[in-house]
């Protein structure tokens, strides 16, 4: 007995368990694998993509190895908050996306004043 399956995406995306800002122009993103009976094929990586959250618009899409589980996010505009998603990559295509992940970049150092007595 033969059994077969039709390769395509993944059918779930990874879930991004943690984000947080390393800095005012970089974050960190952590996720959890895509189970494997919803990958349906050979899991290739993973796709980020990522923009700033009020905008809408043109994203910036970055690949991930597989083995993986978090990335740094870098060159990005200060104390912005970005929408961050995720999805599988196999040799077909990229799976389903994560619901977006908003994550704000910090604010620069604030100038402290020092007073002369």
């Amino acid at each position: 007995m033969m059994v077969s399956f039709a390769l395509t995406v993944p059918s779930m995306p990874p879930e991004i368990i943690a984000g947080f800002n390393l800095s005012s122009t970089s974050l960190k993103i952590e996720w959890s694998q895509i189970p494997p009976e919803f990958v349906n094929g050979i899991l290739l990586g993973y796709m980020v993509t990522y923009q700033i959250s009020s905008e809408g618009g043109t994203s910036q899409n970055i690949p991930v190895e597989l083995g993986e589980i978090s990335k740094n996010i870098t060159g990005l505009l200060v104390y912005t908050e970005y929408c961050v998603r995720m999805a599988g990559r196999t040799r077909i295509g990229t799976g389903n996306w994560s619901e977006c992940f908003n994550i704000t970049t910090d604010e620069e150092g604030k100038a402290t004043i020092k007073q002369q007595f």
